[in-house]
């Protein structure tokens, strides 16, 4: 009996992880936004090139993926399909911490089967690329989750890890990653005084220092200076976060239209909270986990208001039925209700955002127009391309991008190229020096006109770049244009010729001191 139990345990494991890593391949190669879908792409070649974020270019989030999509390249081959897979592995990781969690629960095997499946479906595959948002929320949840399954299991282990997936979350994007931890924070804490078990508060502190430490040496060992990283990742993300929080206008009829089924999905876990605490079992496992969340879904929705981002979230549909069990199971009629609802809005959900990949703004592509982009690059196989700026024409965005590819390719000379088709890189296996991830235009990329302190540092480190480097060039690929880097180098330093009506060539005339 005991054999067979494990028998459809591996069997059940074998079949989410092969499904959730295979939607993700597929949607992660449906289509292109150029500077969201490729924002690791490049940066992830270009630290096997020794350039390095924060030190080499400036960031306000992903400094982890960059480095662990250059690990991937570095043991899986650069190319297109390892990029994607990056994003496939986060997804399987995240379902497979779910799978378990819901075992934990005793919930049946065939439940759990479905309810993972649903996750995957909503989970990572709205990006299927490599993305910041997803990359912190995801793993901050799964450290979430070790923390619950520790109150459930007793396993005092789990409180060294989830520090260090936490650490990993906010170097992926300090929020939601920094609510997420204050909110474990204090479950851990709460249950730790109810329990008088003070040692999961130690272990949880000792585990969130020596992942601290790790991430000191780890800087010390890229020879990345910690005042550079903290006034980029810390303070600049603070000030976008803190014009966001000026600007924010709730509005409460539009909230509760957006994520209508999100709420009504967490309405049974607020009738078991309700029951927790009129029958007093406020010390009951069921408790931490129930209250834990619903806490979360708050949490995320207040950072999709904020973000003002295409929604993500939607993955904690399934989440939510799944744990309101002792309800839906108590009658047959009450499993199929909750089957069919959740069956039903990821369906809705996979032709929204993974279909039409509205999270990527694509939702009005025509996708019978793809082309194959290893006409690109060999490296680009099995991307299916088509962009939301250009979905009418996509030969002629082709079409362009290979000119002006020809027209770097036998360049030996080291230039600066700015671009928000960050794959540059790897198609001409040569740097491109950047100084910023991507060009988005509203401060969230780098410092603009408002943040004199903070661009008169990323002037330093552009001017140093070209300095090293002995850059006589720089080339702006449209929709980059010369405004980009305004205040970074003087007008009257650079000579401006439109080669096409896609690329740019500033010519640096002045010293380096002179610009």
């Amino acid at each position: 009996m005991k054999k067979k139990y494990i028998n459809i345990n591996i069997l059940s494991l074998i079949l989410i992880i092969f499904f959730s890593v295979s939607i993700n391949q597929f949607y992660g190669n449906r289509g292109l936004f150029p500077h969201d879908s490729t924002a690791h792409f490049d940066t992830g070649y270009r630290i096997l090139l020794g350039d390095f974020p924060v030190r080499d270019y400036w960031i306000v989030s992903g400094f982890f993926i960059d480095y662990f999509q250059a690990f991937l390249f570095k043991f899986f081959g650069i190319n297109w399909q390892v990029y994607v897979f990056h994003a496939s592995l986060l997804n399987m990781l995240f379902v497979i911490i779910f799978y378990f969690y819901f075992k934990s629960l005793k919930i049946e095997n065939i439940y759990v089967i479905f309810f993972c499946i649903c996750i995957s479906i909503l989970g990572y595959t709205s990006s299927g690329t490599p993305f910041v948002d997803h990359h912190s929320t995801f793993i901050s949840i799964v450290a979430l989750i070790l923390v619950l399954l520790e109150i459930n299991n007793k396993n005092l282990y789990l409180l060294y890890i989830s520090p260090f997936l936490f650490l990993i979350a906010f170097l992926s994007k300090p929020v939601p990653a920094a609510y997420i931890f204050i909110l474990t924070f204090l479950v851990l804490f709460y249950n730790s005084i109810s329990e008088k078990n003070y040692k999961k508060i130690i272990n949880f502190l000792i585990g969130t220092i020596i992942s601290i430490s790790v991430f000191f040496l780890f800087l010390f060992k890229t020879e990345t200076d910690f005042q550079d990283f903290y006034t980029q990742y810390i303070l600049y993300s603070q000030e976008i976060g803190r014009e966001r929080f000026k600007n924010f206008d709730f509005d409460l009829i539009n909230t509760l239209h957006e994520f209508k089924f999100l709420l009504i999905s967490a309405l049974p876990l607020l009738f078991i909270l309700k029951s927790i605490f009129k029958k007093n079992l406020v010390k009951n496992k069921k408790f931490y986990s129930v209250a834990s969340f619903l806490i979360l879904t708050v949490i995320l929705i207040f950072y999709q208001l904020l973000t003002k981002n295409q929604i993500f979230i939607f993955f904690l549909i399934p989440v939510l039925v799944c744990m309101s069990k002792d309800i839906w199971q108590k009658k047959k009629l009450f499993t199929y209700a909750a089957i069919i609802f959740t069956a039903l809005i990821t369906l809705k959900y996979h032709d929204r955002y993974n279909n039409k990949r509205k999270f990527h703004e694509m939702q009005k592509v025509d996708f019978s127009k793809t082309i194959e982009a290893e006409i690109i690059d060999k490296r680009l196989s099995g991307l299916n391309w088509i962009t939301p700026g250009q979905s009418l024409k996509p030969k002629e965005e082709i079409t362009k991008i290979i000119k002006i590819r020809d027209f770097l390719k036998n360049r030996e000379e080291n230039y600066m190229l700015l671009t928000n088709y960050s794959f540059f890189s790897v198609v001409l296996e040569k740097n491109n020096y950047s100084f910023t991830r991507w060009f988005v235009g509203d401060g969230t990329d780098f410092p603009r006109a408002r943040s004199a302190d903070y661009k008169l540092r990323l002037k330093k480190m552009v001017i140093k770049k070209i300095k090293e480097k002995n850059i006589k060039n720089i080339f702006l690929v449209h929709p980059v244009t010369l405004s980009d880097i305004e205040g970074l180098i003087k007008k009257e330093c650079l000579e401006k010729n439109e080669l096409t009506n896609s690329l740019t060539k500033l010519k640096l005339t002045c010293q380096t001191n002179s610009l």
